[in-house]
């Protein structure tokens, strides 16, 4: 029976925008957005741009420098972010745009929906029936609200709420508590103390738990060194609010005779995993299996209906753009053509928008060596010894490649200044099958930090060459030459 479309995405997020931008290209595609997303990655990487820019015109002095003492304007700072987010729509930058993606061909539909397997099957929304060959789920997930004590009576925040307007409008000079882990809230909580801000992270688990762990524990000491307080494998008894004041009562895990302590902050964020609710959609009605934790997929991103696909932060875990943004690329693909193409989360890049950066890539030090034990080599440069970072000032990090003896690379992990740009090029040389001896014949400018891999890459040349044997091969020679 014939179909109206090749792919129906239900979205929500921005992810299904971009989603409905690349199947344009080649097929007949519906967008259903129940209401316009607000684009708080936007707001979120403005503010975040701001202050790191801001941070090096301290250090102006040492420059031979004079400038005058500014104050920061937060007001304007927001204002700027709209505007960033309302250029990327009219330019439609990643299809973010509804009248573009109108204008390349997308049915676009405001509403609110649900599948229907009888007495047709398809996805109905506003009184119609939406029929494809394919369907892909890239709803919002907003962040889950944890079951503690108090909470429900008390003030907090969440990643999806922190930039509303009456959160801005309060000054500077307060307290706030961070509670999880998420990237995003270890972003916020730097950015908050550069500008003064008494910033404490409390988190369930270490910090940085998907990073690797030397890597998380030299940010972790960063982040401490400019005054941000991080308490991790901390407990949260309950939360209470007195007075227009936070009081979090926590344990430390580590310490099971300790007793309880309490933390009084003006401000609490919920930077927590996401949560989705998708009853609405009826997913029941066509074999789709889900949690609050995500949508269960396979490697193809298919859902246990082989026709409909998922991608995004719908699927659990991380809300990275970028991740998500490549499932998207995959499922639309295997939705479109034919499902053959499985991801390989180990070569997508991951960035800790911090200053320094944290960037990486595949496996960790730790991953790699249960998996490829004695033959695993752990490399590693300083950025201190780059010219680059002298110049700039910013002499803190470290590059660190984790290598299979033959050079295949296994894992890059990187935080300095630019890592999040430099990470691509051990992103490709993984993705390729490059061995790391030819990053080290790559011609790289100067002064650069790109050229912290290629010492790394030049340190494996040396030691592989002494492995072959080429000092005797040098003594030899120079015994025939005389």
């Amino acid at each position: 029976m014939a179909v109206d479309y090749d792919l129906v995405i239900i979205g929500g997020s921005a992810v299904g925008r971009y989603a409905a931008a690349q199947a344009a290209q080649w097929a007949r595609v519906a967008l259903v957005e129940p209401e316009p997303p607000a684009w708080n990655e936007l707001y979120h990487s403005t503010f975040l741009h701001a202050v790191h820019r801001a941070e090096p015109m301290g250090r102006s002095p040492h420059w031979g420098m004079q400038t005058r003492q500014s104050s920061f304007d937060l007001q304007k700072t927001i204002a700027w972010a709209r505007g960033v987010a309302e250029n990327l729509e009219d330019q439609g930058t990643e299809g973010r745009s509804l009248p573009l993606l109108a204008a390349a061909g997308v049915d676009v539909v405001i509403g609110r929906g649900e599948f229907l397997r009888r007495p047709r099957w398809g996805f109905s929304v506003n009184g119609r029936l939406l029929r494809s060959r394919a369907f892909l789920l890239a709803p919002a997930a907003p962040c889950r609200i944890p079951a503690m004590a108090g909470l429900e009576t008390s003030p907090y925040l969440t990643l999806d709420t922190v930039w509303q307007d009456p959160v801005w409008q309060k000054p500077f000079a307060d307290r706030r508590v961070i509670w999880g882990n998420d990237p995003r809230g270890i972003e916020l909580a730097q950015a908050w103390r550069q500008l003064g801000i008494q910033v404490t992270i409390i988190s369930p688990d270490v910090l940085l738990p998907q990073a690797d762990r030397e890597m998380a524990n030299l940010m972790q000491a960063h982040l401490e060194a400019i005054g941000v307080d991080i308490f991790t494998r901390a407990i949260v008894q309950r939360v209470d609010a007195a007075q227009k004041q936070i009081h979090l009562v926590w344990r430390d895990r580590a310490e099971e005779s300790g007793g309880d302590r309490t933390l009084e902050a003006d401000t609490l964020l919920l930077a927590t995993p996401p949560c989705i609710d998708l009853t609405s959609l009826n997913l029941d009605a066509v074999g789709v299996k889900w949690h609050p934790q995500g949508i269960i997929v396979n490697r193809k991103l298919q859902t246990t209906h082989p026709r409909i696909y998922a991608c995004g932060s719908a699927l659990g875990g991380s809300a990275d753009f970028a991740l998500a943004r490549y499932e998207a690329t995959l499922a639309v693909r295997n939705a479109l053509f034919w499902p053959q193409s499985a991801v390989r989360y180990g070569q997508v890049p991951f960035a800790l928008m911090t200053a320094p950066e944290l960037a990486q890539v595949g496996l960790t030090e730790a991953q790699a060596r249960q998996n490829y034990g004695a033959e695993v080599r752990v490399l590693k440069q300083f950025t201190k010894t780059l010219a680059k970072a002298q110049i700039q000032g910013d002499p803190t990090g470290c590059c660190k490649l984790i290598v299979h003896r033959k050079g295949d690379i296994l894992g890059g992990h990187w935080v300095g200044t630019a890592a999040s740009e430099a990470i691509g090029i051990i992103a490709l040389a993984m993705q390729q099958n490059i061995k790391l001896q030819a990053i080290a014949q790559l011609p790289m400018a100067t002064p650069t930090h790109a050229e912290l891999l290629q010492a790394i890459a030049q340190q494996w040349r040396l030691t592989s060459w002494k492995a072959a044997g080429i000092e005797t091969w040098l003594s030899l020679r120079r015994d025939w030459s005389s």
